[in-house]
């Protein structure tokens, strides 16, 4: 669904999982200041901004990080960008099944919820 508004507005299941799995997988993980993280497969930004964002905030470790949110529908990054701006989140265009995919720095740590139905080459 490249959709953002619809996706938006029809997305509770991911919000629901999201709200489950990142506060368990933020504290079960080591932190220190200034780390750089990828949200693979973000969508309209949501989750990044509004569940991830906070929970990594919340953590006396982890200040001075930055978020990079990447999806493959530069509708959805564009949504994001607009809808879901955060001084240190970063919407991204990005298709990491492309040879050619770069991204500005490596990533400390690397979350991803709801994704691999979207990737269709899955060898």
């Amino acid at each position: 669904m490249y959709d953002p508004d619809l996706y938006d507005s029809f997305s509770e299941f991911q919000r629901r999982d999201a709200r489950e799995l990142v506060p368990y997988m933020v504290s079960n993980m080591r932190w220190k200041s200034g780390e750089k993280i990828l949200d693979f497969g973000c969508g309209s930004g949501y989750n990044t901004k509004n569940i991830l964002n906070p929970y990594i905030q919340s953590l006396k470790k982890s200040n001075g990080f930055h978020i990079y949110g990447i999806d493959v529908s530069k509708k959805m990054i564009d949504f994001a960008a607009d809808r879901y701006d955060q001084p240190n989140i970063t919407y991204m265009l990005a298709d990491v099944m492309k040879d050619d995919c770069e991204f500005p720095c490596k990533f400390d740590k690397i979350f991803s919820l709801h994704v691999l139905h979207w990737i269709f080459d899955q060898e």
